[in-house]
């Protein structure tokens, strides 16, 4: 037997009871309720059935044995089934259903709105038509969202037929007043500001709001929660894309987008320093989006947002989309700070250091070394920002085989940031580190062996075992090993590096390529070819995809795994792939760089001798 109620007086919630308590296998509806309160007391004397209750909140006390089942967004089949029980007449494969439905974000109450307008004014109003409106009009106050059309289609369950008027009652329900409740009405205010429907971490969500202690900010997102206007997750939050823009024309809070904006900035800097990486980096770029793209009206910060988003692309491997952002942050940094800002030097720096990550050399140098000398006019040569383009600019050098200028670069570093900030900084341990990786180039092992080892002590003490830092300086000092033929104390080191780059990174990224790479280098130089392969061949495959088949890092991969190839005996396998390395190496490093040279000379070798092995990068 099911019985749906609503018991709003107690001689109903009365009757009710005793009803119940004289019957078995029994469903009791109790819909939307808002207060636990008004069902307490009866929740706890009922026994024999069962009780189902509708609700906006999210979070029950667990005193009163409810199990909650959130009820999720229609998936769009079932969305586009809904609009199409009241146009029979569209075909299910139309785009412009998909395209509704998109715009209204699967909401129940919406979609049947949308099709009960579609339905009324069926002869006024062709899909694209509405489609356009929705998109051109504060959307949840769109007529249609209001109600009209409904006409003979009213709510089964006499809700309100308005998404605004819906939104405005959970709204209505925070008094501002209450301590708690304006931590709550600020929270919502800068989660409006974010990219509409989707999560936003809570840590970012944090970040906005850091003036309020850290409980009150968790008693804010408690009452969102029980007014029905947040979903949560682990350790995320989300507003439905319509309550985003329900919030935004409601303007609740005039400090709620700048200090989003602040935070994200915040998080491109952190993202450029590797403070923030993986999918917690992931999460906050579509906000980054958000606010780069609405920021137009104000160039300073727009500038300044590019950038945040530019340098959180590049902290997922993604180049072209950290390109695009980057240039465009350089641009608007010209125009609004003037050329020889420093703004625009740290813009200048991030957008050459992209250009050197896809082989673009001689596009990055005269930028990063334009970003130096304003450094150098604005701050002077003792200044750990100027110590940072030295070192940028050293690692550049390397790149193009400029080995003698490297070395100078990274050595001018290296002495900013011992005399600043101390022999035991962890950014005096990155220099020692790029100057370690300098000495390695140039073979000179034995050099640059303490300096490694001094920069991974460093790290682990300041950062921990487990930080990306500490983890870069452990596989150089690994490669550094390898060539030393301490290969029993190098593998260790690879082995960890792999592991904690898949876990963190993913296994799709050039970094993890990197010591996957490392490793096969390790186990080639061991002779055992069989397990080097497949590693170099997972290696070369994430660099091509991620980096693009031009790119000369990937000419690393296939210059190696040509050398295997070569020393397993199989030159018609090896050939291509040098041929492919040396014309990558000629365009980008050029006809006179060492690895040019070394895969020019394995090609002649293999021509000429037809055995042999070839040389190495």
């Amino acid at each position: 037997m099911a019985l749906a109620v609503t018991p709003r007086t107690s001689a109903a919630a009365e009757w009710t009871v005793g009803f119940l308590c004289a019957r078995s296998d029994w469903l009791l509806v109790l819909d939307n309720v808002e207060d636990p309160a008004d069902v307490a007391g009866l929740l706890g004397r009922l026994a024999g059935g069962r009780v189902l209750v509708t609700s906006r909140r999210s979070r029950w006390s667990p005193t009163l044995g409810v199990t909650a089942l959130p009820l999720d967004l229609l998936p769009r089949a079932d969305s586009i089934e809904l609009l199409r029980r009241y146009r029979p007449d569209l075909a299910s494969d139309d785009p412009g259903l998909d395209a509704i439905a998109r715009e209204l974000g699967d909401l129940p109450l919406a979609l049947h709105l949308a099709a009960s307008y579609l339905r009324a004014y069926r002869a006024e109003v062709s899909l694209d038509d509405y489609l356009a409106e929705l998109r051109r009009s504060e959307v949840v106050r769109h007529a249609s969202l209001l109600g009209a059309g409904v006409g003979d289609s009213p709510s089964p369950s006499h809700h309100v037929q308005s998404v605004a008027q819906t939104f405005a009652l959970c709204l209505g329900r925070l008094d501002r007043e209450h301590e708690v409740d304006r931590a709550a009405i600020a929270l919502l205010a800068r989660m409006a500001c974010m990219a509409p429907g989707e999560v936003v971490p809570r840590g970012l969500l944090d970040r906005t709001l850091g003036e309020v202690e850290p409980l009150r900010r968790a008693d804010g997102l408690r009452r969102l929660a029980e007014v029905g206007l947040v979903e949560e997750g682990g350790g995320w939050l989300r507003l439905h894309r319509l309550l985003v823009r329900f919030a935004r024309q409601a303007a609740l809070d005039p400090e709620a987008q700048p200090d989003v904006d602040r935070a994200l900035i915040e998080c491109g800097d952190d993202a450029e320093q590797r403070h923030l990486n993986g999918p917690a980096l992931a999460a906050v770029i579509p906000h980054l989006v958000e606010a780069a793209s609405r920021a137009a009206d104000d160039a300073r910060n727009q500038a300044l947002l590019c950038r945040a988003t530019g340098q959180a692309w590049y902290g997922t491997a993604n180049r072209g989309g950290a390109r695009q952002w980057l240039e465009r942050a350089l641009v608007i940094s010209e125009k609004v700070f003037g050329p020889d800002h420093l703004e625009t030097a740290v813009s200048l720096n991030s957008y050459s250091y992209v250009l050197a990550q896809v082989g673009e050399l001689r596009q990055a140098r005269p930028l990063m070394e334009r970003a130096l000398a304003i450094r150098e006019a604005a701050l002077g040569s003792d200044h750990p920002d100027t110590s940072a383009s030295l070192n940028a600019l050293g690692l550049l050098y390397m790149d193009e085989g400029d080995l003698e200028a490297a070395q100078a670069m990274h050595e001018r570093a290296l002495a900013i940031k011992e005399r600043l900030l101390g022999p035991d900084h962890p950014y005096t341990a990155h220099n020692l580190s790029n100057l370690a990786l300098l000495l390695w180039t140039k073979g000179e092992h034995a050099a640059g062996r303490p300096l490694y080892e001094r920069a991974l002590a460093i790290l682990e003490r300041a950062l921990g075992h487990d930080h990306p830092d500490t983890i870069t300086v452990l596989n150089n000092l690994a490669n550094l090993l390898r060539d030393q033929g301490h290969l029993a104390l190098a593998r260790p080191m690879y082995e960890r590096a792999v592991a904690f780059r898949e876990r963190t990174l993913g296994p799709d990224h050039p970094i993890t390529a990197r010591s996957l790479h490392d490793l096969a280098l390790l186990l080639r130089t061991e002779g055992d070819l069989g397990a080097a392969r497949p590693l170099f061949e997972r290696a070369l495959a994430v660099r091509e995809r991620v980096l693009g088949p031009t790119h000369h890092v990937v000419a690393i991969s296939l210059h190696d795994l040509a050398v295997l190839l070569h020393d397993q005996g199989d030159p018609a396998a090896a050939r291509p792939l040098f041929e492919r390395a040396l014309a990558i190496r000629e365009h980008v490093l050029g006809p006179d760089h060492p690895d040019t040279v070394a895969t020019r000379r394995a090609l002649a070798e293999m021509a000429g001798q037809g055995s042999g092995s070839a040389a190495g990068s």
